[in-house]
C-alpha cells in the first residue's frame, strides 16, 4: 500500500493481528481502511477464555487461566475486577464514589494502615489482594494487603512502592 490506498474491509469480526511495515501516508494523502460500503466490520482484541468455569459461590464464578488479563467481558459487557466496596462499570456506580470508595476512619488510619468499621462485615481474609491507594489529592497508587483477618475492622498494605 502506498499513500493515498484505500483498504476495504469486508464484513466480520476480526480478531487478528494487524501489522503494518513500512508503510506510509501523508498528511494530504493518508492510507484508509474502512468498511466495505453497507457492511459492518469489528475489529475485536478479545480472546475467548476457553476453560471450565466453576461456581464459587452466589453469583461469584473462578477459572483457571494460563494469561494474565486486565479485563473480562461477560456477553460483552465489561467486568469489574473483586472489589470492596463493589462498583460496575455497565451500570455506572464504579463512578459513584460515595458507595464505591472504603474511605478511612481519620481518627484511626495512617498511611499503611487502613479502618474502615464496614471491613468487619467481611468474612474473608484480604491478606495478598490488591488494593488502589487514593492517599490525597492526585496520590493514587496500587499497593498490596498484607495483613488482615476475617471480621476486623483494619488492614495494612505495603507502602514500599
Amino acid at each position: 500500500m502506498q499513500a493515498g490506498d484505500t483498504c476495504y474491509i469486508r464484513e466480520g469480526i476480526y480478531h487478528e493481528t494487524i501489522e503494518l511495515y513500512e508503510t506510509h501516508g501523508k498528511f494530504t494523502s493518508p492510507i484508509t481502511f474502512k468498511a466495505y460500503k453497507n457492511e459492518n466490520v469489528v475489529l475485536d482484541g478479545t480472546e475467548l477464555i476457553k476453560t471450565n468455569w466453576k461456581k464459587y459461590k452466589g453469583d461469584i464464578y473462578k477459572a483457571k487461566i494460563k494469561k494474565d488479563i486486565w479485563q473480562l467481558f461477560v456477553d460483552k459487557k465489561s467486568m469489574t475486577s473483586a472489589r470492596w466496596p463493589n462498583g460496575n462499570w455497565y451500570d455506572g456506580s464504579v463512578w459513584d464514589k460515595t458507595k464505591s470508595m472504603a474511605w478511612p476512619e481519620k481518627e484511626k488510619s495512617s498511611y499503611g494502615h487502613h479502618f474502615n468499621k464496614e471491613l468487619a462485615l467481611i468474612n474473608e481474609d484480604l491478606t495478598g489482594a490488591i488494593i488502589l491507594v487514593n492517599s490525597g489529592s492526585f496520590k493514587t497508587f496500587k499497593s498490596n494487603v498484607i495483613e488482615h483477618s476475617p471480621n476486623t475492622d483494619n488492614f495494612k498494605y505495603d507502602t514500599k512502592r
